[in-house]
């Protein structure tokens, strides 16, 4: 009865929350959070198994900081923020010079049988001269778009791109 909301369940979470989604078929929820130990999103599936029980079902890790998501029919689409360490050695001298740069992870997540849930490798959006920042997302059926933010420190001018991914 929306009139007189009742709490029939409770599942304490490690970290906090940052999405939910109810799955399209199955008496289940999609938790997406942040998992400080291990420094990664997770989305957790999670089952109302009778009036007043939660049961975490399955925990999948996904790459970086979740920026924002979207569930497309059976397919979470999630975009994380990731940070990787370049190696370069100068030739001259043969020092190595190390650096972090930033960027996106699109992790696609096929939840059509959530006992067989199905993850693909998920897709790096990075630039070999910019960090990216942000990621503004929308979807749709066949697209996925998501904007991004980089500043560039020689014209100090900040530069937006968005990118399409085909989900069609």
């Amino acid at each position: 009865d929306p009139a007189d909301p009742k709490r029939v369940a409770t599942m304490r979470v490690p970290f906090g929350g940052e999405q939910m989604y109810l799955h399209p078929t199955e008496n289940m929820v999609v938790l997406l959070t942040y998992n400080g130990n291990a420094g990664n999103g997770q989305v957790l599936l999670v089952e109302h198994e009778d009036s007043d029980t939660l049961a975490e079902k399955m925990t999948l890790d996904v790459p970086g900081y979740i920026l924002e998501s979207r569930l497309v029919g059976n397919i979470l689409y999630v975009v994380s923020r990731r940070w990787w360490q370049e190696s370069t050695v100068d030739e001259e001298s043969g020092v190595e010079h190390l650096r972090s740069v930033s960027g996106l992870a699109v992790s696609k997540i096929d939840m059509a049988d959530p006992e067989n849930v199905v993850v693909a490798d998920p897709l790096e959006l990075r630039d070999g001269k910019y960090n990216y920042w942000g990621g503004i997302v929308q979807a749709t059926s066949r697209a996925l778009m998501i904007a991004t933010s980089a500043y560039d420190h020689i014209t100090r001018t900040t530069l937006s791109t968005v990118h399409v991914v085909d989900i069609s």
